[in-house]
C-alpha cells in the first residue's frame, strides 16, 4: 500500500529534509516498512510530497505504536495537507512489461458507496 502526504510549500520549517529523511530511517525498523521517498514539485510553490510504501495497511496502521515514534511522526505530520493519504495498489506494471494485479482489500463497500464508510 502506498502512503502519500502532501505538504505545502509555505508551511514547512527550513530543517523539513532533514526531518524526513530521520523519520524515514526511524521507518525502517517498522514491520512492512518498504521503502519512502521525499520529492518535491519542481513548480515554483508546488510543495512536497512524503511518499511511503507498506506491505499492508496493518503495518502502516501499527508503524507509530513505539511512543518516540509517534511523537517524532507528529511533529513531522503536523505540516501536512489534511486530506485522505493512504492508496492500495491494485495494479503495479514494471519496467519489463510485467503486470500484476492486486484484489482490493476494501471490504464491504457496494458501487456507488463513499470511500472510507467501512474501513
Amino acid at each position: 500500500m502506498l502512503v502519500l502526504t502532501r505538504f505545502a510549500e509555505a508551511g514547512v520549517p527550513s530543517t523539513f529534509a532533514d526531518d524526513a529523511a530521520e523519520l524515514l530511517t526511524a521507518l525502517t525498523s517498522r514491520p512492512g516498512f518498504r521503502g519512502g521517498k521525499l520529492v518535491r514539485s519542481t513548480d515554483p510553490g508546488g510543495g512536497w510530497v512524503l511518499m511511503l510504501e507498506w506491505a499492508t495497511v496493518g503495518d502502516w496502521r501499527r508503524a507509530f505504536s513505539p511512543f518516540d515514534l509517534r511523537l517524532r511522526a507528529m511533529e513531522f505530520f503536523a505540516h501536512a495537507v489534511d486530506e485522505g493519504n493512504a492508496y492500495e495498489v491494485l495494479v503495479d506494471v514494471g519496467a519489463d512489461g510485467s503486470v500484476l494485479r492486486a484484489p482490493s482489500d476494501r471490504t464491504g463497500l457496494q458501487r456507488g458507496d463513499p470511500p472510507g464508510d467501512s474501513l
